[in-house]
């Protein structure tokens, strides 16, 4: 059962979802009562579901009434009444005033604009009050996780859960925020709260599993998963996700239960069934794996005037080498701004790019571009500064390591903290992970895209830095587990601050942070992970030729590979 003293009640977080059962019953018999909560988005939400369906009993009337001074009220409402020729009142509605749409949408735009979290959430609500488009509830709940973290998101998932009881989707983003933040308390709650209203039994079954596999009841998990009917892969891909964490999650128990290659081949599947059909892995473009894409991109700089910008170290490495465990111990630290993979970089290399090459007529229009290029990069690095102790921003973006080309010419001078781990670890932790598609994590689908994306991207970074490079400081995810406090001294030495205590306290602060990244889970379980070494369990994956790259690296960096 549940924990009673969890950090957040239960009874309180799924307080909206106590009338599931009442979902089966019809239209009237789930959304009635919902009109009588005190949350006022509910009754919005409820209001416009019955208004979408053409069913409003008349005691609801002055509600209606009340609500549709939001306009996803007001218009659903004034439809309705003229339909059922309500002249009267949809006369009154058409009195009602309301906010503007596109005075909110305005809003929005210039609160992301100027990363004013706080600002675009309350901009996200009103949107919503606005369009009571259900699906409007997600860009809430992501707004919501950039200012209060996985519970303020979690209380908006509820609300979207509450609204589409018959959609697994909003239940899907609650629980997959809920198994990032280890709260399984809570995750066997909701599924206990699914199961009693008969209602999504795969997805609460995969994550009643994953809660049983966090407490290490491994065989509890695996019987778990056998015992449910998976979606088929004609199913909507939003299913199929939740398949794909199964065998994740099968992989990871058969891991334990020292099936590797069994485990190997459940992650593979995993990885099939998430590839995307349109994004083209990054490994697979060869001027990108030789180098000669960010070389070209180099090649067009020319010589620029100096510039002074001690305060900004970047955090690179490959994703998987110990990035996210650095970057929030690191902000605990007073005089430090860590930055969780932010676009700060990406204006920067869209001017770059080889389409603005013709538009440069001149040297002096080239030496124009990359000043602005560079200083636009400055310019969004400053304008996400929130914590106003702080002398130095660390940005940390793994990725960014194989634009090193780009960087050495428009950033010369800057400085970098650089996380290295074994490289066969990384390989097998990328491969092993569930990433959102995009070109590079593309490349993770395979242990042979894996491994050719890293030799590519170390390739391209040591063409321009050494291990013995003053600007960078190399840091080792086995010291930094091992040694906590000796290896973050020596940062804090490098950016050129004294220690605080505070650097700590990164697993408490990690709770109420943005996870963007799924090493998240484990870094908020604080330095009890451990070295997080597998690859020796896997050596069949190393015996390959196309791993031979990676015993190149190992070796450089230190590292055995028998």
């Amino acid at each position: 059962m549940p924990n009673p003293n969890s950090k957040v009640r239960a009874d309180h977080m799924f307080k909206l979802l106590a009338g599931l059962a009442r979902a089966r019953k019809g239209i009237l018999a789930y959304y009635l009562p919902l009109l009588e909560t005190d949350d006022e988005i509910i009754r919005l939400g409820a209001v416009c579901q019955l208004l979408n369906l053409r069913t409003l009993p008349e005691r609801q009337i002055d509600r209606v009434l009340d609500l549709c001074r939001y306009g996803a009220v007001k218009k659903k409402a004034f439809d309705f009444f003229q339909s059922e020729h309500h002249q009267e009142l949809a006369r009154q509605v058409a009195a009602i005033r309301t906010s503007n749409h596109d005075e909110v949408l305005t809003q929005l735009m210039e609160a992301q604009l100027d990363f004013d979290q706080e600002r675009a959430l309350e901009a996200s609500i009103a949107v919503f009050r606005e369009t009571g488009h259900l699906s409007d509830l997600s860009a809430i709940a992501i707004a919501a996780d950039r200012v209060g973290g996985w519970k303020l998101s979690s209380e908006w998932n509820v609300r979207g859960a509450a609204l589409t009881p018959l959609d697994p989707t909003y239940f899907l983003y609650l629980f997959h925020g809920l198994a990032e933040a280890n709260q399984f308390d809570l995750v066997d709650t909701l599924a206990v709260l699914l199961n009693q209203a008969g209602l999504h039994p795969y997805l609460h079954g995969v994550y009643s599993a994953n809660a049983a596999l966090a407490r290490g009841d491994v065989r509890g998990c695996v019987d778990r998963i056998a015992k449910l009917a998976p979606p088929s892969e004609s199913a909507p891909r939003l299913l199929r996700s939740v398949t794909a964490h199964a065998k994740r999650l099968l992989g990871d128990a058969h891991e334990r239960l020292g099936n590797y290659e069994t485990s190997y081949k459940l992650y593979a599947e995993m990885n099939r069934l998430e590839q995307s059909p349109t994004v083209k892995a990054m490994s697979e473009n060869s001027a990108i794996s030789n180098g000669t894409y960010w070389q070209n991109l180099a090649t067009a700089v020319p010589e620029l005037p100096p510039y002074s910008r001690d305060d900004i170290v970047m955090l690179l490495g490959f994703p998987r080498s110990g990035t996210t465990l650095l970057e929030n111990a690191l902000d605990g630290h007073p005089d430090i701004e860590a930055y969780e993979e932010l676009p700060t970089w990406d204006a920067a290399f869209a001017m770059a790019r080889p389409q603005w090459h013709s538009r440069m007529s001149s040297t002096i229009d080239q030496v124009r571009r990359f000043v602005s290029a560079r200083d636009i990069y400055f310019d969004q690095v400053d304008k996400r500064r929130k914590k106003k102790s702080a002398r130095y921003v660390l940005d940390k973006y793994p990725m960014r390591t194989i634009h090193v080309a780009l960087m050495a010419k428009l950033l010369p001078n800057q400085r970098y903290i650089f996380a290295i781990r074994h490289p066969f670890d990384v390989a097998l932790s990328c491969f092993r992970q569930r990433f959102n598609p995009n070109t590079a994590m593309e490349s993770f689908r395979t242990i042979k895209g894996t491994i050719e994306l890293y030799d590519a991207t170390m390739t391209q970074w040591f063409e321009y830095h050494s291990m013995k490079d003053p600007l960078v400081h190399y840091v080792k995810y086995d010291d930094v587990v091992t040694d906590f406090d000796s290896s973050i001294r020596r940062v804090l030495e490098f950016i050129g601050l004294p220690w605080d205590d505070n650097v700590h306290n990164f697993a408490e602060a990690a709770q109420d942070r943005v996870a963007r990244t799924p090493s998240y889970q484990k870094v908020r379980r604080g330095l009890g992970i451990g070295v997080q070494t597998y690859w020796r369990n896997y050596g069949f994956l190393f015996q390959t030729p196309e791993a031979k790259p990676l015993y190149k690296w190992a070796s450089f960096f230190g590292y055995e590979t028998q």
